[in-house]
């Protein structure tokens, strides 16, 4: 079993601006989702945002 090793991370200016952005269009695909899945008397599952930096270990 591999440990996880977390790092603190300051994004730049210009990867907060590209995260707002993301987390806007992310909110307005929600809304509209959250919508079409109750007319079908469905709950609606958000997914879950998440960025990552420089690589990711994955298996």
């Amino acid at each position: 079993m591999q440990s996880r090793q977390e790092q603190t991370y300051t994004p730049t200016a210009a990867e907060e601006e590209s995260a707002t952005f993301v987390r806007q269009i992310l909110a307005g695909t929600e809304d509209v989702w959250t919508k079409e899945f109750e007319k079908m008397g469905l709950k609606y599952e958000p997914p879950k945002l998440v960025f990552f930096t420089c690589s990711v270990n994955s298996g």
